[in-house]
């Protein structure tokens, strides 16, 4: 089956080959797990054959047993370090992992968040938040002047201290790192070399990031074949540029856009700013909790 006609549903109803000369190995994980088996999937005369699971923040209970006789034929699980029962269903590495033959080997990545580029979006975890209207994150900016704690203009007037915004992109990079530790491929370093096109959103990385997991996957695992740069942005389905006040603060260029593109539609930050505007007056308690939750943030960037 070709990399073009794969699909990540596919993969757990997908007989592992038997008797194959080249060992498999299963990637597991949410939204970024695919994009991960595409990469390696790519690698030059790769001596193994790949396949993603579905992913586990919207697996069925009905795919459970295909997901564990998928695992029970992994010659490598490469996997997050999902929690035991995550979102209520038995997904989770520990989970899984004893549906692995003895001595298979497990190789953990990290699930990238990174809020230093994108300061005051706040993305819509699973079990978490309500996903808002027109684009899946919530901005701090909005929620700010929804809740009368400052102007809509002073809001997004860009007032914010250059030296706030580089705190930010720091504590950013610290959390980062405490959540990596226990995975055999970080990327925290990564981040600071990609520069600004490291994520497109705060829970969406640029190939850099993709390749550089996917790389350390193969290292891991001691294979060398090469993996490519990919021909477009693996996760920039969903993406905003860089605000002007983020790139002079953090050095970089300034963008040439500031509007949102969502599956190849450009969205100005005014439409998404009206529309969710409108949305949170309906949606009160999904203020509340926001302005609860982000407190800190938002007392740091001085949009309270």
């Amino acid at each position: 089956m070709s990399s073009s006609t794969y699909r990540p549903d596919m993969a757990a109803a997908m007989p592992a080959p038997v008797g194959a000369d080249r060992p498999l190995w299963i990637v597991h994980g949410g939204p970024q797990a695919d994009p991960l088996r595409r990469l390696l999937f790519s690698a030059t005369d790769a001596p193994y054959l790949v396949a993603s699971t579905p992913s586990a923040d919207v697996i069925s209970t009905d795919e459970i047993w295909h997901l564990r006789r998928l695992v029970a034929e992994a010659d490598a699980f490469i996997t997050e370090p999902l929690p035991k029962g995550y979102l209520g269903k038995p997904v989770g590495m520990d989970d899984l992992v004893p549906f692995l033959r003895p001595g298979t080997p497990v190789i953990t990545f990290p699930r990238v968040h990174f809020e230093g580029l994108h300061p005051y979006q706040v993305g819509v975890q699973p079990g978490g938040l309500v996903t808002p209207p027109v684009v899946p994150y919530h901005d701090l900016r909005t929620i700010a002047a929804v809740s009368g704690h400052t102007s809509r203009e002073q809001a997004w007037g860009g007032g914010v201290s250059a030296r706030a915004l580089r705190e930010c992109a720091a504590w950013s990079l610290v959390r980062m790192r405490m959540s990596e530790a226990s995975t055999d491929i970080r990327v925290a370093d990564v981040v600071r070399t990609a520069g600004a096109s490291a994520v497109h959103t705060v829970d969406r990385p640029g190939n850099a990031l993709m390749l550089h997991i996917a790389r350390g996957i193969q290292e891991a695992l001691g294979v060398t074949t090469g993996i490519p740069e990919p021909e477009i942005d693996l996760l920039g389905q969903c993406s905003v540029p860089v605000s002007a006040e983020v790139a002079v603060a953090l050095g970089f260029d300034a963008p040439t856009s500031s509007s949102w593109s969502v599956y190849g539609k450009e969205l100005s930050i005014e439409e998404v700013d009206e529309e969710q505007t409108r949305w949170y007056h309906d949606h009160p308690g999904i203020l509340r909790t926001l302005l609860a939750h982000q407190h800190a943030r938002m007392d740091l960037l001085g949009v309270l």
